[in-house]
């Protein structure tokens, strides 16, 4: 899973490079979008959902 500047391995990218990759791909164009229809979706930011459902954490 990919973590933000400080976490995980220091290949991974940051969390919000991911997330507007990921809205770039979903059309919804920016990870600032994403994060809004996503808290608007599931009720918790992307970054609460990982933590919640991280492995190993």
């Amino acid at each position: 899973m990919c973590q933000g500047a400080g976490e995980g391995d220091r290949d991974d990218p940051p969390r919000a490079v991911v997330d507007a990759l990921i809205a770039a791909e979903v059309g919804l164009g920016t990870g600032a979008n994403l994060r809004l229809h996503f808290k608007r979706a599931l009720g918790t930011t992307p970054t609460e959902y990982r933590r919640t459902f991280a492995r190993g954490g």
